[in-house]
């Protein structure tokens, strides 16, 4: 369970159960949450519950769940992952949550620049695709400036606190 992924800023490391409590106080925010359709877990308990398949998955390397961490004071960040599609698609998809007090300091860029580079060179896809809500401009920018490409809108896809989203999907190829 050692891989660890490396950037200028930042170190991204398999999340594990140790991570609850870090985990937890990043999805307690409710500006986190806007965007998210997880919603707000209610205690450590149920994130326990919807972060054990993760782990379980990381070992198993179904799923690549990551801690992002200040790579000088080790301090938490936020989370970001890696879904492989099926294998015959040759396809991925990424996602990242990041504290807000850390919001506008390229970590979410950083972070995904390095989840796309990890699902090229080591998992060898075609294509890495990613989402996000249509009112969610910061990430819009992110995917954006991470080389993604806009190719879809699907209608009312998210079920978000404040009612249906449409959803903006992502892509980058391998040839891009």
């Amino acid at each position: 369970m050692l891989l660890k992924l490396e950037t200028e800023r930042l170190t991204l490391r398999l999340a594990n159960s140790n991570d609850l409590a870090h985990i937890h106080h990043l999805h307690s925010f409710p500006e986190v949450d806007q965007y998210n359709t997880l919603g707000i877990p209610k205690d450590l308990k149920e994130t326990e519950t919807i972060m054990l398949p993760l782990f379980d998955a990381n070992i198993a390397r179904e799923k690549y769940t990551f801690i992002i961490q200040d790579k000088t004071t080790q301090s938490f960040i936020g989370m970001a992952g890696v879904f492989p599609g099926k294998p015959k698609y040759k396809s991925a998809e990424i996602w990242y949550k990041i504290l807000p007090q850390t919001w506008g300091k390229g970590y979410a860029t950083e972070t995904s620049k390095e989840l796309i580079r990890f699902c090229f060179d080591t998992l060898e896809v075609h294509r890495v695709e990613a989402g996000c809500a249509v009112g969610n401009v910061a990430s819009i920018r992110v995917l954006e400036k991470s080389g993604m490409q806009r190719e879809a809108r699907r209608r009312q896809l998210l079920p978000l606190a404040a009612g249906w989203s449409d959803n903006f999907e992502y892509a980058i190829l391998d040839v891009d």
